[in-house]
């Protein structure tokens, strides 16, 4: 695929200024990313009942 048919697409960018520098794992010790881990999970299971709640009180 050339450059112009992706740029003929609809919603094409190729701008990946919105990548950030620095911030990845490496930044990171492993306790800091097993809690990391343990807050986004919770913060899932969360979602996830909060979701659940949601459904059931919808009638299809």
């Amino acid at each position: 695929m050339t450059y112009d048919e992706i740029m003929a697409r609809d919603k094409t960018s190729l701008d990946i200024t919105w990548i950030k520098s620095g911030g990845g794992p490496d930044d990171y010790t492993l306790a800091e990313l097993l809690a990391l881990i343990k807050e986004k999970s919770s913060a899932i299971v969360t979602a996830v009942g909060n979701l659940e709640q949601l459904i059931g009180e919808v009638d299809e």
